[in-house]
């Protein structure tokens, strides 16, 4: 650079840049002189915080009014909870007051198949149940537990297979199809007293009778009977041919 300027002009060049080296020092001293600054105010220390904290205080100005909000709505749910639970027990016991009618209903339409049965003058129309009474029997065990909703499963289940064996014997008139609807119609008559307790709040389960040759039986020959006369039927000679067990 020397070479493209005289020395007269090097000097001076020497001389700003010095300058500037001084006033630049002189910022910087000032700049760390903390004494020269006025003392902080508690307002202004307040202001400062709020500056550095501004993002954090909104938040929290925002979450207040929202957890207001919420329990509000919390509370709703659980009142509208409890008014669901409230209805839905209402439904239930209305549910199980129909079904100790119902199971009565029930009863007395199996009286009249085994009648039928014994006599062996019957039509598959003859052996079907109502299905609204069904219907109430499946609402009942719906609206009070997975137990008891399998419970009922299992009973309509074993009136869907009664009403098979009916469609089946009718037209055949075979020994085998008749072991099978006696068998059928005693665990149906089981079943159904298995409700009334139930249906008359004693019980909150329905409990699946134990089905076996014995139970057949005793069934066919006591419950059913009502006090008939089968010295000279059909179930007579099962029963001496041991078919049930």
């Amino acid at each position: 650079m020397r070479q493209f300027l005289g020395e007269s002009d090097m000097t001076l060049l020497e001389v700003v840049s010095e300058s500037i080296r001084q006033s630049c020092s002189q910022l910087e001293w000032l700049r760390d002189f903390r004494g020269c600054q006025p003392p902080t105010t508690r307002w202004q220390a307040f202001v400062d915080l709020v500056k550095d904290w501004q993002t954090l205080l909104a938040g929290i100005a925002a979450i207040i009014p929202a957890s207001i909000a919420a329990v509000f709505v919390w509370k709703q749910i659980d009142e509208q909870r409890a008014q669901f639970l409230q209805l839905s027990e209402r439904q239930s016991h209305k549910a199980r007051l129909r079904l100790a009618r119902n199971a009565s209903l029930i009863s007395q339409r199996l009286d009249r198949f085994y009648a039928q049965l014994l006599q062996e003058n019957f039509t598959f129309s003859d052996h079907s149940l109502d299905e609204e009474v069904l219907e109430d029997v499946l609402d009942a065990g719906i609206m009070s537990g997975k137990s008891n909703f399998e419970f009922v499963t299992r009973y309509v289940t074993c009136t869907q297979r009664y009403a098979s064996l009916c469609a089946i014997y009718a037209e055949h008139r075979q020994k085998e199809h008749l072991v099978e609807l006696f068998k059928e119609l005693a665990t149906l008559d089981a079943m159904t007293d298995a409700l009334y307790p139930f249906a008359r709040f004693e019980s909150e389960l329905l409990e699946m009778p134990i089905i076996e040759g014995s139970i057949i039986e005793r069934y066919l020959t006591v419950n059913l009977r009502r006090g008939r006369d089968i010295s000279h039927s059909n179930l007579s000679e099962l029963l001496r041919e041991k078919a049930f067990v």
